[in-house]
């Protein structure tokens, strides 16, 4: 017998959850080794430290800082990590590289309001540019920012120029045959002769008469003086005045008198794009000398701060030369970022220390643009000195390069200290309550409180930022010291980061159809991120608290009473206030947070007061 298909009265279909985005595994360590894996494989994870001495032998140093990796209580493995080994190449050939530096976040909107933005930018060490009179209201895009102020780079050339000193008329006005001799952008000398002032009455007019009888120069009247401008722009831009060949001589003192002569200049060498989701200033120049710095305008709008480019976010990478030899830590680094997860970075061998620590601090640079941590340690020491590879390090504000100072009696005893401090830090659970730590007085096992440690070195260590593992009444502990951040500050920072990235894409991808472009859609975005932050209470990252900052988001009072009770704020531009060019590209409204951190007591003051 035929029966008809039962999906003819109930038709069922099945919608599976889409996969979600992980949050990145914070409890990640990789070792960066000079020793070759096994098979040639490029990287190797591990759950314990048996593995790596069946791979790499008992007496290697990757081994030893796995033991003391795992031998944490907690260690990595709390929270589900793991530590990979990842060999660097033993021969490379790289090519130069150029500096550049990264803006993290701008907003648009605050950028359109500015008619007359001012910043300084200098390239690869030189004097700075000022850049004046910058106006975004044409800006409609955060690429089209980036044109702005490329157009004001490009329009930053100069050229050369002759100031005469203070002009009295009416020492001109008996003069009917005046000269001067001129030289322009260092080519022959060109003779001005037969200026007949006798009608003028002015500053203005004089500098009219003089004007007309240049070629390839002009001549203004400034507020007491003459302004000799060459035509030209750039480096090979200049004035020169010299004496007359006949007639009255106008380079004396009763006329042109004290001459100043500024030589032109090329445009900064400097590109402005946004790459990758940031505002990049990139020096035209390759090599070890390329970089980028910026500073405060000097007119106008300061574009170096808040709500503009804050200098406290900008992060600076220096170029580096073309390179031959064992693979750099940077490039090994860069190398294996797509190919396995590690939020930690040890390494099991001497960085190269020549050309002022390049191999490190360009490591630290790169690390510094990532959502990583990077531990140095050094058994020198001379390594707290002012002005040494911690206190560089301090000063660039690379806070996600720790330094561990260790004065163990090998360079191996530092690193194997850094090793289990790495693991102890890295072992938060972030969705447990209570779970966020400070590394202040923490114990680390098979770690030797440091032989060497005295009051001055620990005083040195302070001043720079470095952390280090003494021994306090006998009692080992880590001393955490906050010059360069807290080393809880940026680990925790980098979890909400990336745990706001995580939730704002799942959210995203997670809508059966779509979340639409309204006030109802971008409350669903903020019902994710709401979460995160209040997982960052549950946690310990975030407590309530008075809101110290000038800064405020959205209502004042409300944000206030809201950091007050639960430790949050988040608000978000009506939708009905977003730019069209913005709606266009089905963008959420520009979003702000402000959050306060629980932070952590490291010391205690007492005063007692005792009544006999």
């Amino acid at each position: 017998m035929n029966e008809i298909d039962i999906s003819n009265i109930i038709n069922v279909s099945i919608a599976d959850s889409p996969i979600s985005l992980r949050q990145a595994n914070l409890s990640s360590i990789a070792c960066v080794t000079t020793e070759a894996a096994p098979n040639g494989e490029d990287y190797i994870i591990y759950r314990n430290p048996i593995g790596v001495a069946n791979d790499f032998g008992s007496d290697s140093e990757i081994y030893k800082q796995a033991v003391a990796v795992f031998a944490q209580t907690p260690n990595i493995l709390t929270a589900n990590g793991y530590f990979v080994a990842i060999p660097a190449l033993p021969a490379v050939t790289i090519p130069a590289t150029y500096g550049y530096n990264i803006i993290d976040a701008i907003n648009l909107q605050n950028f359109k309001q500015v008619t007359d933005g001012s910043i300084n930018i200098a390239a690869n060490g030189g004097t700075a540019y000022s850049l004046e009179n910058i106006n975004f209201t044409a800006a409609n895009t955060v690429e089209g920012v980036a044109a702005v102020f490329q157009n004001a780079i490009d329009s930053s050339a100069t050229a050369g120029t002759a100031v005469t000193g203070e002009i009295t008329v009416s020492n001109f006005t008996d003069v009917s045959d005046g000269s001067f001799g001129i030289t322009l952008d260092l080519g022959s000398e060109t003779q001005v002769s037969g200026l007949d002032f006798t009608g003028a009455t002015t500053l203005e007019d004089i500098a009219t008469i003089i004007n007309t009888a240049l070629v390839g120069a002009t001549c203004e009247a400034t507020t007491n003086g003459l302004l000799f401008t060459s035509n030209t722009e750039g480096e090979g831009s200049s004035v020169i005045l010299s004496a007359g060949a006949t007639g009255t001589d106008l380079l004396g003192s009763s006329y042109f008198g004290s001459l100043t002569n500024t030589n032109g200049k090329n445009a900064l060498g400097v590109t402005a794009a946004f790459v990758d989701g940031h505002l990049r200033f990139t020096s035209n120049m390759l090599g070890s000398e390329s970089s980028v710095a910026i500073s405060a305008g000097e007119s106008g709008t300061d574009l170096s701060t808040l709500p503009y480019l804050d200098l406290d976010s900008v992060i600076s990478v220096q170029g580096m030369s073309a390179y031959s030899g064992r693979e750099r830590l940077v490039d090994t680094l860069i190398r294996m970022k797509p190919q396995v997860y590690f939020a930690g970075v040890l390494v099991d061998h001497d960085l190269d220390a020549t050309n002022n620590n390049a191999e490190v601090l360009d490591a630290s640079n790169w690390m510094q643009t990532q959502d990583k941590l990077l531990y140095i340690a050094d058994n020198s020491l001379t390594c707290l000195d002012s002005g040494n590879l911690f206190d560089i390090i301090r000063m660039r504000s690379n806070s996600h390069t720790r330094c561990l100072a260790y004065f163990g009696p090998t360079a191996q005893s530092a690193r194997l200290m850094a090793a289990a401090y790495a693991s102890r830090g890295q072992s938060v659970e972030f969705e447990g309550s209570g779970t966020t730590l400070t590394m202040q007085l923490k114990s680390l096992a098979t770690i030797d409180p440091d032989p060497q440690m005295t009051e001055t070195l620990n005083e040195k260590a302070k001043n720079v930022g470095a952390d280090t593992y003494s021994a306090c009444g006998g009692v080992p502990i880590v001393q955490s010291f906050g010059a360069n951040e807290f080393f809880d500050y940026v680990y925790n920072v980098i979890w909400l980061k990336t745990a706001l990235q995580v939730a704002g894409f799942n959210t995203l991808r997670k809508a059966s159809s779509k979340i639409p472009q309204t006030a109802a859609g971008v409350e669903v975005l903020i019902k994710a991120y709401a979460d995160v932050l209040a997982t960052g209470v549950k946690n310990g990252m975030i407590a309530a608290g008075s809101w110290t900052l000038p800064v405020t988001i959205g209502d004042p009072e409300m944000m206030k009473d809201a950091i007050a009770t639960v430790g949050w704020f988040i608000y978000a531009t009506p939708i009905t206030e977003q730019s069209q060019s913005e709606r266009e590209e089905r963008k959420a409204p520009f979003i702000q947070m402000a959050i306060k951190m629980a932070g952590a007591i490291h010391t205690s003051d007492i005063l007692v007061y005792i009544n006999k």
